[in-house]
């Protein structure tokens, strides 16, 4: 008998238990006085609905998730139509980080706090993925078996946190302050740029992400150990630099 079998308590417990470890890891780290913490925690309610604005959308288009790119291939008697590399790359970077990423937007911008400070709004766009990604472990373990969650506790909980930071640390750069040579005409449009910046860039490191899980190469334990290092480095950097804006405010 597994761990997880007819207790559907300890799944909930170990989705949230760690998401809400290393959000407190990440809390401390902040300038005090810079973070709300319990207004924050709000922000994980809301991560749930960005799971919903995914499944909403495709109950709304079922035939998006379709394989798309396929090859004609005759296997025995009949002929049938096989995924092709270009149908993961689909599944990848649209099916899945696109239109996960673009649901996390919108449920920040639902509950935006419009004078969070840079600090705080990194932090908020971070509790949305902890809370989509709780949701999705959750999701998980019910399909899978609780046991999907050691794993993914580690993998998949770190990759949203991490892109939830990165994706705000784009939002709070675009709320700073205009300088006097500044290449936008306007703080609108400037806010616009870094937020569709932020998109690219989160649902490439997504795409990427999910990719090397399609694959399921003998390399794929490793490439998502490198992934993750790299997306950990990445927020961090990111964090520094914010946290730098904000003391010298």
């Amino acid at each position: 008998m597994g761990l997880f079998d007819d207790s559907n308590i300890l799944v909930f417990l170990f989705s949230f238990i760690p998401a809400i470890i290393y959000s407190l890891l990440i809390f401390v780290k902040t300038p005090p006085g810079s973070v709300n913490i319990k207004d924050s925690f709000k922000y994980i309610f809301i991560g749930f609905l960005s799971c919903v604005f995914v499944l909403g959308f495709h109950l709304l288009f079922p035939n998006w998730s379709s394989l798309l790119f396929t090859e004609r291939l005759y296997l025995g008697n009949a002929y049938v139509m096989m995924p092709t590399i270009f149908t993961f790359f689909f599944q990848s970077f649209i099916q899945i980080a696109l239109i996960e990423e673009l649901s996390k937007l919108l449920a920040f911008k639902i509950a935006d706090k419009k004078n969070a400070n840079p600090v705080e709004s990194m932090f908020h766009f971070m509790m949305i993925g902890t809370g989509f990604a709780i949701v999705e472990n959750v999701l998980y373990a019910f399909k899978y078996g609780g046991e999907v969650l050691i794993n993914r506790n580690y993998t998949a909980l770190i990759m949203h946190m991490t892109l939830g930071i990165i994706f705000g640390f784009f939002i709070s750069i675009g709320r700073c302050k205009l300088a006097e040579n500044s290449f936008f005409k306007s703080e609108k449009y400037k806010r616009i740029f870094y937020a569709f910046f932020g998109l690219v860039t989160v649902s490439i490191m997504h795409g990427i992400y999910d990719l090397n899980l399609f694959l399921n190469s003998d390399t794929q334990e490793f490439y998502t150990f490198i992934i993750l290092i790299i997306s950990l480095f990445v927020s961090y950097k990111m964090g520094k630099k914010l946290i730098n804006i904000y003391n010298n405010g």
